[in-house]
């Protein structure tokens, strides 16, 4: 998956697609970035829901000098590192995934304004 995905499908038409409630409150559509919110889809309690959620694995990474940075969303994988403990640990648990309904996608170049 990429670092940017849009969303033109509205949150009703998605939530009958899949046979889900909508539980999103306000998450928007459109063109979603690391760390903004974008829609899933995803079981809870037997039931099919559809919520926002922030776009990315947010992981802590060390500095140079040992310093602790600020998390950073992580998207996507080479399939070479998907046997690391952290992906396959959510790649074997069903209460982790998610459906993430997209209409396109691409890999942002450049700086992004706003």
């Amino acid at each position: 998956m990429c670092n940017l995905y849009r969303l033109n499908s509205s949150r009703q038409t998605v939530a009958d697609l899949f046979g889900a409630n909508d539980r999103a409150g306000n998450a928007p559509g459109g063109e979603v970035y690391p760390r903004y919110p974008g829609l899933v889809v995803f079981e809870r309690d037997g039931e099919r829901v559809l919520e926002g959620m922030p776009w990315g694995w947010l992981i802590s990474l060390k500095g140079k000098q040992g310093q602790t940075l600020n998390p950073r969303p992580v998207n996507n994988t080479r399939a070479d590192k998907l046997m690391f403990p952290f992906w396959k640990s959510a790649a074997i648990r069903p209460e982790r995934r998610r459906l993430i309904p997209v209409n396109a996608f691409a890999v942002v170049v450049g700086e992004r304004e706003g």
